[in-house]
């Protein structure tokens, strides 16, 4: 895999600003999200067979940190909730289809490159979703498409305004 290029920014305090809240809005960090935006304008002048691979990406992390919105609002908080997200969507055939389609291996497999850029993007966004605080990472009982994840504690007690985004709080706008 070629290296990718690296690109600096200079952006105004407003946009820069306004681009902060959209991330936050979308479950996102600011570099994620500008990569989000540059990816979706350029979709046109891409490979069909790589704007769909974007699209389906896109999609299965939505799909997970969804549930962990969903298992969090209805059973309550889980410090291990992106390895139990993980497990639940793995028994899901339809979910568990799209995710091999996506890494294009077994969701078990070990040592598949592409798992490295996607599973700490899912857990990533659901800390963000949550508005979590990382926590010490522990090993995932197998088999999990999952070999270590992080816990998530609630945030602290000042931030005690604190609470589970809509379900639709990602949809842009």
């Amino acid at each position: 895999m070629s290296k990718q290029p690296v690109i600096g920014l200079r952006l105004e305090p407003e946009i820069a600003e306004a681009l902060r809240k959209l991330a936050e809005d979308n479950g996102r960090d600011p570099v994620e999200q500008i990569v989000f935006l540059i990816t979706e304008a350029v979709l046109p002048f891409l490979p069909p067979s790589r704007a769909d691979w974007h699209r389906l990406r896109e999609q299965v992390i939505q799909r997970f940190v969804g549930l962990a919105q969903e298992i969090t609002r209805t059973e309550g908080w889980r410090s291990d909730i992106i390895a139990e997200t993980g497990d639940r969507l793995a028994a899901d055939p339809a979910w568990r289809a799209d995710y091999e389609k996506l890494i294009g291996a077994d969701a078990f497999a070990k040592g598949v490159k592409v798992k490295d850029s996607i599973n700490p993007t899912m857990g990533r966004r659901t800390k963000l979703r949550l508005r979590a605080e990382t926590g010490k990472v522990f090993a995932v009982r197998q088999p999990s498409i999952f070999t270590s994840s992080s816990h998530l504690h609630q945030p602290s007690l000042q931030n005690q305004a604190w609470q589970t985004p809509p379900e639709d709080a990602w949809v842009r706008k």
